[in-house]
């Protein structure tokens, strides 16, 4: 599984570091296969079925693999498509048209929509022949294209690929085989206990007893794993660990080592690559990033293919379980990009489960897998979660509504009182997979609804009602400790499923003197305590930092929560805005002219009160440039409130651009802040209709234009276009070509902030601004504050005074 690591270190931004270059790519080895005779449907055509029979017929080529890169670039972006209703709508008609341009008739789609179930079906020929079929994100756009029709009815899209060889049947699983890979220390900051318990359980189904065997591999070479696969034979495979492309983010070695770079290639340009591929180990410890092809040959090794593999890691879907199946597995499960640890672990239980229960129906297992990950979630539109079977779904005759009577028997089986052990442990039935977050402060836990201190808090156990299982935390601050406790019931629904997720309901309260008045970090201890009875389960303490409350978190995880330090209500500010009065009335040559954001509607008059603050700024407070002062880690920086910057009379960059957002916000005109590479500058938006066109745009009216030959399209690569973590407010390089223009344009207007210390002149200052985003490299994102506080995310409570 695909774990959350401790949030990665980044650059201050008053010092940028150069990004490590990668190298190219090598041409991926093909699996030699040639068409059965009279297959369908065809080495070059895409098949859309229903299980009332054909619906379609596609034609692969150019005009799919222009769709396919830029579906697939959609599809990583695809939280931010669909952030309103307004982008749901553009997201519909734009998956309309791209089905249109393919030949899929408005009567194919209703047919689609009203089928409950859906195979996208086509021919292996090699891994560069119809690449673009398997690409192509047919789940995302399928299930755009067919909302409105569908009124909320969920939709089922499974892939048949059709191999070079006769694939096994879908059989009753008899043996797992479970493997993990976390090689070079990567163990000490990702956990899988809960991963290999809930995958234990969920075939075992009561914990214990079952005639199904669980066989664990644990940090294999290709050598090993290959014997593994020999040996057991099983009928299913779990993978667990890092696809190539999150191994390469989070061991720097793979990209120093030229013997780890065994998985890319020279092409035309010098744009280094990553290939889709999986993390093993060599033989004397080194990692070892394994291609799709040769893992797909791997786990096929055994003479029985595996009637399913389960990969439970970012980037699989398009390579490593399609190749899998090309190889001779039955069925495989992969991602298309990211997906959540908590859902996944809600997916694979609730899937081995029912296959236990339906024997050969896989289908109808994954139906009723989805279900349950749909009411835990309501943003799911589309995600890329990717079902390939090597025979068509619907070779087999399924009984009506199949996952519904998984549901129900789901659903008994929560309602049963889970007893304790007799004669064994309380860990033969339920286990704890804890991990706090490395380092907190303020603004992370005012910033989240929950205000959770931990990364992870799961626990495993078998499905049914427990009682008397009791949760205790206690948070160690100087001489005061903060506790919160739980204890399950067994009329709490809470308790009955499984795996029980708890991170987002342990708390800390925000009131303690000690979390608002921390000025610097300081280590403390978090302990857990999970007991069933009289009977200790969990009991461990762990060492977690609290960083001062002025501290901001520049890395992927945190940075976000920048427009918590914006501080419009701090006295520095109202001070500001008075001095800035009578620059205002000299340059709107009017004695009643005032701060009243966008409500004349006139954008001239916006830039007159935006210069106006800057005069102000520049004339009445003669302030000067000083670098940052020192953080708690490498990731994190020290801000200065708007009244620390005007009495001290200096500010780093940051401190500049934080003093003018908050000014600006102060008076109602949106801003934003730019992030680059070692540094940021605010910016503002001219009228509230260049806002809202900001509020809508998605990546999907930004993609690059279409390649227009077969020259100009290279196959993508499964991690080439993630982003971080998603927030409304936030747009990262995706964006960067819209926001030129909208430069350009005069909608948007970025300023260097650092001038308020030279004397500078405003004009000037926007000059500089616009200079700042002649680099796309250097561009990491845009922070919008307005839509930060329409997501709750609100200024600290910093010291400096209140207006």
């Amino acid at each position: 599984m695909p774990k959350r690591k401790l949030p990665k270190k980044s650059p201050k931004r008053a010092n940028g570091e150069a990004k490590p270059r990668r190298t190219s790519r090598e041409p991926v080895s093909e699996i030699a296969s040639t068409p059965r005779p009279g297959a369908e449907p065809g080495p070059n055509f895409v098949v859309i079925r229903s299980a009332a029979g054909e619906i379609c017929r596609i034609e692969t080529g150019l005009r799919m693999r222009q769709l396919a890169m830029e579906w697939t670039y959609v599809l990583r972006n695809r939280r931010r498509s669909g952030a309103s209703a307004l982008t749901n709508e553009a997201q519909v008609n734009r998956a309309r048209k791209a089905l249109e341009s393919l030949g899929v008739a408005d009567e194919a789609l209703t047919r689609i929509a009203g089928a409950g179930v859906v195979e996208v079906s086509t021919v292996f020929a090699g891994e560069s022949s119809g690449w673009e079929a398997r690409i192509l994100p047919w789940e995302h756009l399928l299930a755009s294209a067919t909302r409105y029709q569908r009124s909320g009815k969920a939709i089922t899209i499974a892939r048949h690929l059709r191999p070079p060889v006769s694939p096994p049947g879908i059989r009753p699983p008899q043996k797992v085989l479970y493997v993990e890979s976390a090689p070079c220390g990567l163990r000490d900051d990702f956990s899988f206990d809960a991963e290999e318990r809930l995958v234990r359980l969920a075939f075992s189904g009561d914990g214990g007893g079952s005639q199904i065997e669980v066989v664990a591999a644990r940090d294999p070479t290709r050598d090993s794993l290959r014997r593994a696969v020999a040996d057991v034979q099983p009928d299913a495979i779990h993978i667990a660990g890092f696809d190539a492309h999150q191994a390469h983010r989070v061991l720097p070695e793979l990209r120093d080592d030229t013997t780890a770079r065994q998985a890319t290639s020279k092409l035309s340009t010098s744009t280094p690559k990553v290939l889709d591929g999986y993390l093993l180990r060599r033989d004397d410890g080194r990692p070892d990033t394994v291609s799709a092809d040769d893992l797909a040959a791997i786990l096929n090794a055994a003479p029985l293919k595996p009637a399913l593999v389960s990969f439970n890691i970012f980037n699989s879907a398009a390579r490593l379980a399609a190749l899998t199946v090309a190889r001779g597995a039955g069925a495989a499960i992969g991602y298309q990009d990211d997906f959540s640890d908590r859902l996944s672990e809600v997916l694979y239980e609730r899937l081995y489960w029912a296959w236990c229960e339906d024997k050969e129906d896989l289908l109808s297992a994954f139906q009723y897998a989805w279900s349950e990950v749909r009411q835990r979630s309501t943003n799911l539109g589309g995600t890329g979660v990717v079902l390939w079977g090597g025979n068509s779904w619907f070779d087999r005759v399924r009984s009506e509504e199949p996952a519904s009577r998984l549901k129900e028997k789901g659903s008994a089986d929560r309602k049963r009182i889970l007893s304790f052990p007799g004669q064994g442990q309380p860990q033969e039935l339920i286990t704890a997979d804890v991990k706090p977050h490395a380092a907190l402060n303020y603004s992370i836990l005012h910033n989240s609804k929950e205000q959770s201190v931990f990364e992870r808090f799961v626990i495993a156990k078998p499905r049914g009602r427990v009682h008397d299982l009791g949760v205790q935390v206690s948070l160690h601050l100087a001489d005061h400790t903060t506790a919160f406790e739980i204890t399950s019931t067994p009329d709490d629904p809470l308790w009955s499923d499984t795996p029980v997720d708890l991170a987002k309901m342990i708390s800390v309260p925000l009131i303690s003197p000690l979390l608002r008045g921390l000025r610097d970090s300081t280590k403390t201890l978090i302990t857990v305590r999970v007991g069933w009875g009289p009977h200790v389960v969990y009991h461990r303490t762990h060492q977690v930092t609290l960083l001062a409350i002025d501290e901001w978190r520049d890395d992927d995880e945190n940075r976000r929560w920048l427009p918590s330090f914006v501080l419009p209500g701090d006295a520095a500010v109202r001070r500001i805005i008075d001095a800035a009065q009578r620059y205002l009335i000299a340059l709107a040559d009017d004695p009643a002219a005032g701060f009243d954001g966008y409500q004349s509607g006139e954008a001239d008059d916006v830039d007159a009160q935006a210069q106006a603050i800057w005069t102000a700024i520049v004339q009445d407070f003669n302030l000067s440039y000083i670098n940052p002062p020192p953080g708690g880690a490498d990731s994190s920086q020290r801000v200065r409130s708007p009244s620390a910057v005007v009495e001290a009379r200096h500010g780093t960059c940051i401190d500049l651009a934080l003093l003018y957002t908050a000014c600006l916000e102060y008076v109602d005109i949106y801003p934003t802040m730019f992030l680059l590479s070692g540094h940021a500058f605010p910016g503002y938006w001219r009228s509230e209709a260049a806002h809202a066109e900001f509020e809508k745009v998605s990546p999907a009216d930004v993609v690059s234009p279409a390649p227009r030959s077969d020259e100009q399209i290279e196959e993508p690569q499964s991690g080439e276009t993630t982003t971080r973590r998603w927030c409304p407010w936030t747009a990262e390089k995706w964006i960067y070509p819209w926001l030129l223009q909208r430069v350009r344009s005069g909608a948007l207007v970025p300023l260097e902030s650092v001038f308020l210390t030279s004397r500078t002149g405003f004009d000037e200052a926007i000059e500089e601004g616009a200079a700042n985003l002649s680099d796309p490299a250097e561009f990491d994102s845009i922070q919008d504050v307005r839509i930060a506080r329409a997501n709750e995310v609100t200024p600290l409570p910093l010291h400096g005074g209140r207006s």
